[in-house]
């Protein structure tokens, strides 16, 4: 860019010149000519030189934001991970000390906050097994599990949402291509722009549901304290962490009051055992089914926010506890999971 505006001075310094000898009267004024000439070629080049220079300094530093962001980036995902090495710890000391989990355990009540040099980190522990398992509907083989489906069915009813929604997870999740019911399959999918396919096989996170024909976001803002999407189809309800709306779920003779009233109690006393809750007076005459009632979690959920300098990153880990007592992560994700 300077040789060209170098090249365009010498030129009109050359023209100049030509000019003044062709007619003598120009050269009488020439000197004073030339000086003005030399001043704009002067001011021309340090505005150049200017412009240049801003460029330079304005690409350094943006490659300096880059690298900083980068750096922080990869410094916060570390943060986040010790952060779930340390929740994981802390659940697998619990169960060395207690065989139930409930909302008095000292991994639910006291979330993890811990200042940093440039920051900070802030995580908590959430149950799992409190809500209802959306893989649930079908079994390992794909195959619809009607009670589970029946069971769906009232816990729509109980949050005022269309019955037809069951009809669609279970289309979502089952090893079929063909609509049942009300459901919705690959053909509706397709149609759409832009176009996708059904999963036919287990929902790894209940984000996922918002892909379903009727899951409309004001559907999921009721639904979704209710449920949840575990690597398993079958896992017993943790009766000291249900919700109300589950809790009614399990029978059809289980009104709200009823139900509030168990889940309160479930608060202030936990349950120490899944008899306890099962020959509670107020379920007198209601059958449960005794296999999706227990009062120990092996799934959890641990959601991470972390700063570092001027970058905010959220973290979120499902973490799964074996009979062992061990803890091991089986999903993790940025944002949400």
């Amino acid at each position: 860019m300077l040789f060209c505006l170098f090249s365009s001075c010498r030129n009109i310094l050359l023209s100049h010149r030509c000019s003044s000898l062709v007619n003598p009267s120009l050269a009488v004024k020439a000197p004073r000519r030339q000086r003005g000439v030399a001043m704009v070629i002067a001011l021309f080049t340090v505005a150049m030189a200017t412009v240049i220079a801003t460029a330079i300094l304005s690409q350094s530093y943006l490659q300096m934001r880059r690298t900083s962001n980068l750096f922080n980036s990869e410094q916060a995902l570390q943060y986040a991970i010790s952060g779930e090495r340390f929740m994981a710890a802390a659940l697998q000391l619990h169960r060395e000390n207690k065989e139930t989990d409930d909302k008095l355990d000292l991994w639910y009540t006291a979330p993890l906050i811990a200042p940093l040099a440039n920051g900070g980190i802030a995580a908590n522990l959430l149950d799992q097994q409190g809500c209802f398992n959306v893989n649930s509907v079908v079994d390992t083989a794909g195959q619809p599990r009607g009670k589970r489906i029946e069971q769906y069915r009232r816990l729509l009813t109980v949050l005022s949402l269309p019955l037809e929604l069951a009809d669609v997870l279970r289309d979502w999740v089952d090893a079929d291509d063909l609509p049942e019911g009300n459901g919705a399959e690959e053909d509706t999918y397709l149609s759409r722009t832009p176009a996708y396919r059904a999963a036919n096989g287990p929902i790894e996170s209940p984000s996922e549901l918002q892909l379903m024909a009727g899951y409309t976001p004001e559907v999921l803002e009721i639904l979704m304290p209710h449920v949840c999407a575990l690597p398993v189809r079958q896992a017993k309800l943790n009766i000291n962490f249900v919700t109300a709306p589950v809790l009614q779920s399990l029978s059809d003779k289980i009104d709200s009051s009823i139900a509030e009233e168990l889940v309160s109690q479930a608060e202030e006393i936990p349950f120490a055992e899944d008899e306890a809750f099962l020959s509670h007076q107020l379920l007198e005459g209601i059958e449960l089914e005794t296999d999706q009632i227990g009062v120990i979690t092996d799934f959890y959920k641990a959601e991470a926010k972390v700063d570092v300098g001027e970058l905010q990153l959220r973290f979120v880990s499902l973490f799964q506890r074996g009979a062992d007592g061990k803890v091991r992560v089986v999903a993790r994700a940025r944002g949400a999971l």
